[in-house]
């Protein structure tokens, strides 16, 4: 780590950094244009994990016959797979057009530039993983909360649920 940073947070300042100082105006803009639809794909894809963690919440908790839900199981692997991802149809276009946006842009490219073009991609990717684990905990963590207030008696065996996913998440 570097001023606090993670590498990859480091290389994403350095790509942009780079591109910024070689880039004409009209492949700045798309530059730019490609990371609002990253941040917009982010905020979308953590909508979805939050919703999937009450839902894992609530269906751990009342269904504790059937083997709980995990993050991998209920949201990496419903969105990071085609035809999965397209149940989501909000996400799926999102994704869609980064994906445009980002090989246009490649493709104007030389092999140097590129390699920061892949460092800028990586840390979305990053940070959209981030955000998907925050949104699923936060979701059942709040399904877990309402349980220990409805049924307070319930809250440890819902607690000890919730540490179980909380782990093999992290």
């Amino acid at each position: 780590e570097e001023n606090g940073l993670s590498q990859c947070e480091a290389d994403y300042l350095t790509g942009w950094e780079r591109l910024s100082g070689v880039l004409p105006n009209e492949q700045k803009k798309l530059l730019e244009e490609l990371e609002g639809h990253c941040e917009d794909e982010a905020l979308i894809a953590m909508g979805i994990a939050l919703e999937r963690g009450v839902y894992a919440g609530f269906r751990n908790f009342f269904r504790p016959d059937v083997v709980p839900l995990t993050f991998e199981q209920f949201v990496e692997e419903k969105l990071f797979t085609v035809p999965e991802m397209k149940q989501f149809p909000d996400y799926y276009e999102a994704r869609m057009k980064v994906n445009e946006l980002e090989t246009e842009l490649a493709d104007q490219l030389d092999l140097f530039s590129r390699e920061h073009l892949t460092s800028i991609s990586y840390a979305w990717e990053e940070r959209t993983m981030a955000m998907l684990r925050y949104g699923f905990m936060l979701g059942y963590q709040r399904a877990v909360d309402i349980i220990g207030q409805v049924e307070p008696k319930s809250a440890g065996r819902m607690a000890a649920a919730w540490w179980k996913v909380k782990r093999d998440t992290l």
